[in-house]
């Protein structure tokens, strides 16, 4: 996927492209001519390198309501050329040879190569797919804090999380700050770029129970507040077991904010019929004590379908965003003016009401909502166990009871040291079933794909047109006849030809 850039290599030989992390659709209107008015404008030059000034202001402002303090334009906020490029960036400020730098696994990939480039050291913390009728993803505290020791330097967070679908809790969020307040030479990077498509993924309890527990999933609480009241008092800055317990014993449930990750019409609607709403995006950096500690990053990519755009942010301290306002020019002088000119009036727009939603955040939650039951219900048609996914827009999907053809599995290939069971199904679903995913091991540590420890789970992008999405289906459905066995017609000459055409261009891959 990486060596062909985010075009769509899928429909060149007639597949089901489920595997690029890219929207197959055009933006908004809105998006567009707010491109199209920036080109209209004089702002053509070199603009600040730090970020454009009307950008960095309306980020100022946006990143102050979702934070709860006053956040300083020209001292804590950084634009950058993408997130990758924040990502890079902070990497080169924060990490020295030897340092360590705590990864939640499965992660996004470009994160252990950012590290190594920076002289640093990943260190591994898997998160546990959850058994039972709603399988999902949890964080292992405990692992967590023996990973983290006096070389740690930095913790990536990610949530919604790729790819997986995670959307932290804020119980899990809160469980975090506790551990990262023992080692006071952490920094957390908080990768937010998925902030604005936490969905739930499509499925609502109802009932009594579902009405009393959405006031936890559509909630804030008070549990981190009180870690951190009891961190004030004790002059070691630990916690002991019955202090944390204590802490996290009371949940208070409040409505979130608006543009803050919460489908406020589906929350209403779930209120109304005693159901669960989506659960909210917590930003890492608005618990007790962590602003300080903390550098957000994101991008309009993913928010606004515009990929291609590249537009980053860093907002954090002013204390850590300083060097990385000195390293940027060192980088690329600054992000397009233009685009940075076109985001100052998305972000603006994006507030109002769209497509019948309050806004035009609440319409894309909506829409992902309803593609992830679209795919989700097909996967599930075809045999396939799906994996709650709260964010985002992936599905994974638990793939180590398919039998996969022996051939597939006894291939090698320069791209990845150890052929996982994930991979291999890979391979078999693109060549023989037509429809492109993504092995979750290659997220995973070398270590962890050797050991097989990783489990055997694929990655099914639902960030496509409802057509890509309805053909998927399909081709899902008749895969589901034939892991059960059911007689299946014999194949047309044109799918014959379509396997050859890529099995030879997968063999070259």
């Amino acid at each position: 996927a990486r060596e062909g850039g985010e075009c769509d290599w899928g429909d060149e030989h007639g597949l089901v492209n489920l595997g690029q992390g890219f929207p197959d659709f055009s933006p908004p209107d809105f998006v567009r001519m707010a491109a199209v008015e920036a080109l209209s404008m004089d702002c053509h030059q070199y603009t600040r390198p730090a970020g454009h000034p009307p950008l960095v202001k309306v980020l100022a402002e946006r990143y102050s309501h979702h934070l709860g303090r006053e956040i300083l334009p020209m001292e804590e906020v950084a634009v950058t050329v993408g997130c990758s490029q924040a990502l890079y960036v902070t990497m080169q400020c924060l990490v020295r040879a030897g340092d360590e730098v705590v990864l939640l696994e499965p992660f996004f990939d470009l994160y252990v190569g950012q590290i190594r480039m920076a002289g640093g050291t990943p260190r591994y913390v898997p998160l546990k797919a959850t058994p039972g009728e709603k399988k999902g993803w949890a964080l292992d505290v405990a692992a967590l804090e023996e990973a983290m020791g006096p070389r740690t330097r930095v913790l990536v967070l990610n949530s919604p999380h790729n790819p997986t679908g995670k959307v932290f809790s804020e119980e899990e969020m809160a469980a975090v700050a506790a551990v990262v307040a023992r080692y006071p030479q952490v920094t957390v990077v908080s990768d937010e770029v998925y902030k604005y498509t936490v969905h739930g993924g499509g499925e609502y309890e109802e009932g009594e129970a579902g009405a009393q527990a959405s006031q936890q999933v559509v909630a804030t609480t008070e549990m981190a507040a009180k870690m951190f009241d009891k961190l004030d008092v004790n002059k070691d800055g630990v916690l002991t077991k019955e202090e944390f317990t204590e802490a996290t014993g009371e949940v208070v449930g409040v409505i979130g904010s608006p543009g803050e990750g919460v489908d406020h019409g589906a929350a209403a609607a779930g209120l109304a019929a005693g159901g669960i709403a989506p659960p909210r995006h917590v930003h890492f950096a608005s618990l007790p004590g962590m602003f300080d500690r903390t550098l957000t990053l994101s991008s309009a990519g993913k928010t606004f379908s515009v990929t291609g755009w590249q537009v980053g942010w860093i907002v954090g301290p002013k204390h850590l965003v300083r060097d990385i306002h000195v390293a940027l020019p060192f980088l690329q002088f600054c992000a397009s003016t233009p685009i940075q000119q076109a985001m100052t009036g998305v972000l603006s727009k994006a507030d109002q009401p769209y497509g019948g939603e309050p806004t035009y955040y609440d319409w894309l939650c909506a829409q992902y909502r309803r593609k992830a039951a679209l795919l989700s219900k097909a996967l599930k048609g075809a045999g396939l166990p799906v994996l709650a996914s709260e964010g985002g827009y992936f599905l994974t999907v638990d793939v180590s009871g398919v039998a996969v053809p022996q051939k597939y599995l006894d291939e090698t290939s320069d791209a990845i040291s150890t052929v996982t069971h994930d991979w291999a199904f890979c391979r078999w679903l693109a060549i023989e079933h037509g429809i492109l995913s993504i092995p979750v091991a290659p997220f995973y540590s070398a270590d962890r794909r050797a050991s097989g420890d990783c489990g055997s789970y694929v990655r099914f992008a639902f960030c496509k047109t409802d057509e890509t999405l309805q053909k998927a289906a399909e081709r899902l459905n008749k895969l589901g006849d034939v892991l059960r066995g059911v007689n299946v017609p014999a194949e047309s000459a044109e799918s014959v030809e379509m396997k050859k055409a890529v099995a030879e261009e997968a063999a070259v891959v």
